[in-house]
């Protein structure tokens, strides 16, 4: 090959059309390698989120399989009690434990429910969507936590709503949306000091529905602690060997996390202080209502471990939003036109 040839192949090598061609070319085949990374890490959530709704499927079914010897056992003592002031006590007790596995018998089949969708988003969690008001939900989770709130932390909790919060109509996923308060208070009550108070408060901001929870806690957590709190796994006291209270290991601030972000396309943030942030200032012009046992006046003030959820009002909305444009996947880009043709 003479030295005009070698000229003109290289021209053709070199020419702006073919460079062009291999420039798209890389660029698809970027395209491909991401969408392929991406798909890999969906994938690995949803192993891991299946591993852990099971393991976190086991506290309710424990609750469901003890109840028949719970109550014969609260039955037998309402016939030996002599009294009929021992006998009203029985009774609450009774009708509080009944309660417990009402709600008990509700979170399983949420962790059900959840286990069907094919993935966190939030077209996912419009599926099977109910309208329904936060009060009502707050009450249903909380009572799944009354009995481990009231006998083993003896403690309690005190929520303020704002007004408009009493009548906003909710829509979205319902079980997916009270096993996020499910954790959220698990986690209050787990790392809760004994014989404290919890604090909840939700109200709306800028279009966001914004929910906070703080509990006490003997000191700050530190900073290091904080970074890894929604990490998967992470228990910031690894000591704890309480069954009662593992129920919030398995979902978890980790699975919080996911929700919020990946399909309510929201925001949390934790944080720890020597004080309150949810003060009596902030809701005295607001509805409240107690759960387990209140002590008035009475708490010494202690560190705080607040969590603070914020939520677009328009994807918890009743009017449906314009179709969102999907994201690109490999098949998506496996069948573009071509783009590579003269």
């Amino acid at each position: 090959m003479n030295s005009k040839q070698n000229f003109e192949e290289l021209g053709r090598f070199i020419n702006p059309r073919h460079m062009r061609n291999n420039f798209k070319m890389e660029e698809k085949y970027k395209k491909l390698r991401e969408a392929h990374e991406e798909l890999l890490r969906e994938r690995e959530f949803h192993r891991e989120l299946m591993r852990v709704l099971m393991h976190d499927l086991k506290s309710p079914m424990n609750v469901l399989g003890l109840s028949e010897s719970l109550l014969e056992r609260y039955l037998n003592e309402i016939e030996k009690s002599k009294t009929a002031e021992e006998r009203t006590q029985i009774i609450f007790n009774a009708r509080r434990m009944l309660r417990t596995i009402g709600s008990s018998g509700r979170e399983a089949a949420n962790i059900s429910e959840i286990l069907a969708l094919s993935e966190v988003s939030y077209d996912e969690l419009k599926i099977n969507s109910v309208v329904f008001r936060f009060p009502e939900r707050v009450q249903d989770v909380i009572q799944a936590y009354e009995h481990q709130l009231i006998t083993k932390k003896k403690s309690g909790i005190q929520i303020a709503y704002s007004p408009e919060i009493e009548s906003l109509d909710l829509k979205t996923n319902i079980a997916a949306f009270s096993s996020m308060l499910s954790n959220l208070f698990g986690n209050s009550i787990q790392y809760a000091e004994q014989s404290s108070l919890i604090k909840a408060l939700s109200y709306c901001e800028d279009e966001n529905f914004i929910f906070e929870l703080e509990n006490m806690v003997p000191e700050p957590i530190d900073a290091e602690k904080i970074m890894h709190i929604f990490r998967k796994g992470y228990r910031i006291n690894k000591s704890e060997r309480d069954e009662q209270y593992r129920r919030n290991e398995g979902l978890g601030l980790y699975f919080v996390e996911k929700l919020v972000k990946r399909g309510y396309n929201g925001e949390i943030n934790v944080s720890s202080g020597n004080s309150f942030k949810i003060t009596e200032e902030r809701t005295k012009d607001m509805v409240k209502k107690d759960y387990g046992i209140i002590y008035p006046g009475c708490y010494t003030p202690l560190p705080s471990f607040h969590t603070k959820v914020s939520i677009p009002l328009k994807t918890l909305s009743l009017k449906e939003e314009k179709e969102k444009p999907k994201a690109q996947s490999i098949e998506d880009v496996t069948n573009e036109e071509n783009d590579f043709q003269d």
